[in-house]
C-alpha cells in the first residue's frame, strides 16, 4: 500500500513539475529584435526561462515591423527597398525600385506595399505571391503612416507636411481592383495623424489635435469615410505604433504610454506608463503585456512583463544580448517560434 502511495505521489509530482515547466516556458519564452539605422545587420534574440541567445541574423537595417505573408515572417527596411523573409534558418531577400517601405498588407491573392516615394508623396504596389509587381497606384499626396485592407478597399492615412503651420492630415480610400483613388477626406480636427486600424468593420484613426501638448484624438469612420464618432482626450500620445484588440477593449501603444480604451464608447479605462522611458513596442501573451522600453536618461533598454489587469510588473529583462554594433537598438517584440 505504501509503495502504491509513493508511486502515486511521484507521478503527481512529475505532473506538477511538468505543468510548472509548461507555464514558465509559455509565459517567459519570447523573442526581441535588434536593428541598426546606419548599417545592415539585424538580430533576433530568443529568451526562454533557461537561456538567452541570438536565433537569427540577417542583412537588413531599419526594421520596425514584422509581417506575416504566405505563412512566413517578413521584415522590411523602413527607409530602404529591401525585404527579408525568414524560412526556418534560411533567409530570402527581395529588392524593389521604390524606396521607404512604410507598410505591407496581404490577402489570399495579392500583397500590397505602401511606399513613401518622396517627401509628401506615396504609392501602393500590388504584387503577386512571388513578390512580382502586377499593378501600382499613382502617387498620392502626403507622408503615409500605415495601410489597412478591407475586402476590395485599401485605406491609408497620411500627413501633408508644409513649412508653415497649415500642415494637413488626410484619409484615402483606394480600390484594389483598379488601384485608383475612390475618395478621400481631410482630417480637419487633427494636427497630425499616426495610425489607422480596422475594428469590427469600422475605421479608427489615431492622431493629435494639439501639437503643443500632443493630446490624443480617436475618430471612427465607416468604410465610405463618413465620420461616426470623435473623441478628444486630455491624455498625451506620441507615435501610436500598435493597436491590440480584445472583445471588450483596445490597447493603444504609443511612446508615452499604453492606453486601454473601451471598444464601443472609446472611453479610457486605464493607462500604463513607465517613468523616464519611451515605450517602443508591446505584445500581449496570455494575461500579460510584454513592454519594450528605452530609458531616455540612461539609454538602457528593458522588456517588462506586466499583469494586464493590475498593470503591475511581474518580471523585467535588461537588454544586453544582440547589441553588437554601435547604434544598435531594440525595435520589436515577438512571440516565440
Amino acid at each position: 500500500m505504501k509503495k502504491r502511495i509513493i508511486k502515486l505521489l511521484i507521478a503527481l509530482s512529475l505532473v506538477i513539475v511538468y505543468f510548472i515547466h509548461q507555464y514558465y516556458w509559455n509565459t517567459y519564452s519570447f523573442r526581441y529584435l535588434i536593428t541598426n539605422y546606419l548599417v545592415e545587420g539585424t538580430n533576433i534574440i530568443k529568451i526562454t526561462p533557461f537561456s538567452r541567445k541570438i536565433s537569427h541574423t540577417f542583412n537588413l537595417k531599419c526594421v520596425e515591423k514584422e509581417y506575416w505573408i504566405n505563412g512566413e515572417r517578413v521584415f522590411a527596411d523602413r527607409y530602404g527597398n529591401k525585404l527579408a523573409i525568414i524560412d526556418g534558418q534560411k533567409v530570402k531577400y527581395y529588392k524593389f525600385d521604390e524606396f521607404n517601405i512604410v507598410d505591407i498588407v496581404s490577402n489570399n491573392e495579392y500583397i500590397y506595399m505602401l511606399f513613401n516615394t518622396s517627401p509628401n508623396k506615396n504609392k501602393i504596389l500590388k504584387l503577386d505571391k512571388n513578390f512580382n509587381v502586377v499593378d501600382e497606384s499613382l502617387n498620392f499626396e502626403g507622408n503615409p503612416r500605415n495601410i489597412v485592407l478591407i475586402e476590395d478597399d485599401i485605406y491609408v492615412v497620411s500627413n501633408i507636411l508644409k513649412k508653415s503651420n497649415d500642415s494637413k492630415s488626410i484619409l484615402y480610400r483606394v480600390s484594389t481592383k483598379t488601384m485608383n483613388l475612390e475618395n478621400s477626406i481631410y482630417l480637419e480636427s487633427m494636427s497630425f495623424v499616426f495610425r489607422i486600424s480596422e475594428v469590427d468593420g469600422k475605421l479608427l484613426v489615431f492622431g493629435n489635435y494639439d501639437n503643443i501638448g500632443y493630446k490624443l484624438q480617436v475618430s471612427k469612420f465607416d468604410r465610405n469615410l463618413k465620420l461616426e464618432l470623435e473623441k478628444k482626450y486630455t491624455e498625451n500620445a506620441l507615435c501610436v505604433n500598435n493597436i491590440l484588440k480584445n472583445d471588450k477593449y483596445l490597447i493603444i501603444q504609443n511612446e508615452f504610454s499604453i492606453i486601454f480604451l473601451n471598444k464601443l464608447s472609446l472611453d479610457i479605462l486605464n493607462v500604463y506608463k513607465k517613468e523616464n522611458c519611451a515605450l517602443l513596442d508591446v505584445m500581449k501573451k496570455k494575461n500579460c503585456l510584454y513592454v519594450l522600453s528605452l530609458n531616455i536618461k540612461s539609454g538602457e533598454s528593458y522588456i517588462d512583463i506586466v499583469d494586464i489587469k493590475t498593470l503591475k510588473n511581474i518580471k523585467n529583462y535588461k537588454i544586453e544580448i544582440g547589441l553588437e554594433k554601435e547604434n544598435d537598438i531594440p525595435s520589436l517584440l515577438m512571440d516565440d517560434f
